[in-house]
């Protein structure tokens, strides 16, 4: 693999975020826009998760510009990860998170008392 494969994949995987993260855009407009009665609590979690996923699609742009663009065919540029890229990463782990956990918690209420505390055999 080479540098060309490298930042193929890089690019590739960049503009499908940005497809996704347009696509979550859509979602979170036609939410607010249909009034769910949903609690304060699940509203505010689509605006962190929407919050959260606008700062990773900025940040990827960000690597790609700056790889892609800024420094292109400056190989020196790739001795170090410019700092966009680990703080993208975080942003969509906290995505990833604060969604595992609300399904999580859907499930768990979702279970009958009985089933909740049942002993494993």
């Amino acid at each position: 693999m080479g540098i060309a494969d490298d930042f193929g994949t890089l690019l590739i995987r960049g503009l499908v975020s940005v497809i996704l993260y347009g696509i979550t855009t859509l979602q979170t407009y036609m939410y607010y826009m249909h009034d769910s009665g949903d609690a304060l609590s699940i509203k505010l979690l689509v605006a962190v998760v929407w919050i959260f996923d606008t700062l990773h699609a900025s940040f990827m742009s960000h690597v790609l510009y700056y790889y892609l663009i800024t420094n292109y065919g400056n190989l020196m540029s790739l001795e170090y990860v410019v700092w966009s890229f680990p703080t993208s990463s975080l942003m969509n782990a906290v995505v990833v998170l604060a969604v595992q956990c609300f399904f999580a918690r859907q499930i768990y209420n979702r279970m009958s008392h009985e089933t909740r505390f049942r002993r494993l055999s």
